[in-house]
């Protein structure tokens, strides 16, 4: 009902209530920069959000159990995309031909049970990496996975095997303060044991704040 102002609407907002985007909901609405979802919504439908140009960043909502066929496909500038614990199925082309999709970042610690490995993030050819969790074993889309050392705010971090590089990746703020008031001019940082041997630190696309 609302196609006759996609040329108008730049912002959507899916409230609390609605359970399930519809097909189709969303698609080719390319003037919209940004969508914001319930974290009531449990699953979202074929084509919903497709075709969306203007999008450079998707949340999916804590409460998603499933992304339906070609539901996120054919975004030309997305960028990045959260997906929360409880997502268990991506069906096929679910997450698909987003030429410059290069961060996924998965809250878990293993990928969903039930997905179409031959076509869900096909077509992404920044990906070469899955960011998840503590634990984060398994398989997503023949990527390698990138399991984290620890979490700090909304994000997550991981050292290498030598500990001198640090990565800190997710979406959203790290902690408030990693000051250590018990000892001046100190950190209480989770990474501040490897300070004498990390010699890179990458911040990835998502951090929203540096504490």
């Amino acid at each position: 009902e609302w196609d006759e102002y996609k040329n108008e609407i730049v912002k959507i907002r899916v409230e609390l209530g609605i359970r399930h985007i519809g097909n189709y909901a969303f698609y080719n609405m390319n003037e919209v920069k940004e969508i914001k979802l319930t974290e009531l919504i449990k699953t979202i439908g074929t084509n919903a959000l497709s075709g969306m140009s203007g999008v450079s960043e998707i949340i999916t909502p804590e409460g998603i159990e499933e992304i339906g066929e070609y539901s996120i496909h054919n975004l030309p500038n997305l960028k990045m995309i959260k997906i929360p614990d409880g997502l268990t199925t991506i069906k096929s082309n679910g997450i698909a031909k987003c030429p410059e999709l290069e961060y996924v970042y998965h809250y878990s610690s293993s990928p969903p049970t039930n997905i179409d490995s031959t076509t869900v993030l096909s077509d992404c050819p920044k990906i070469t990496k899955i960011y998840g969790g503590e634990g984060y074993e398994g398989t997503f889309g023949g990527k390698t996975l990138i399991q984290a050392t620890g979490s700090t705010g909304e994000v997550y971090y991981k050292t290498n095997d030598d500990s001198t590089e640090l990565i800190i990746y997710g979406y959203g703020n790290m902690a408030e303060d990693y000051y250590d008031y018990s000892q001046t001019g100190n950190t209480n940082a989770p990474w501040a044991a490897y300070r004498d041997s990390l010699t890179t630190v990458r911040i990835k696309y998502g951090v929203k704040k540096i504490a």
